[in-house]
């Protein structure tokens, strides 16, 4: 699903901003929040609808010292440039990220 600003726009002065700030936005400034909260939720439940399929496969170690944050980054790089631009699965890259970025953490 494609989500958009205007998906979540509601036309007065009285929305509350449902962000980590808690402040009181616009109508437009909340409803882009709002967008964005859905992009990001519904991009990480495919992530993690991803990874549980690649663990029911049996791919283990993302956590051990056999994989490193280098590695992690160059298998998205490679999945990000090496594959035909339409059939790029960001999902998969994400997912090297998200592993490479829990590595330095």
């Amino acid at each position: 699903m494609k989500f958009t600003t205007e998906m979540f726009y509601k036309g007065c002065n009285c929305v509350k901003c449902q962000c980590p700030c808690k402040t009181v936005c616009s109508d437009e400034s909340a409803a882009e929040i709002l967008a964005l909260s859905a992009l990001v939720d519904s991009f990480a439940e495919e992530m993690k609808r991803e990874l549980f399929k690649q663990h029911a496969r049996g791919k283990r170690g993302w956590d051990t010292d056999a994989y490193s944050e280098v590695e992690f980054k160059e298998r998205a790089t490679s999945s990000l440039y090496n594959e035909p631009a339409p059939t790029t699965d960001y999902i998969k890259v994400a997912n090297y990220l998200a592993l490479a970025w829990n590595k330095r953490v």
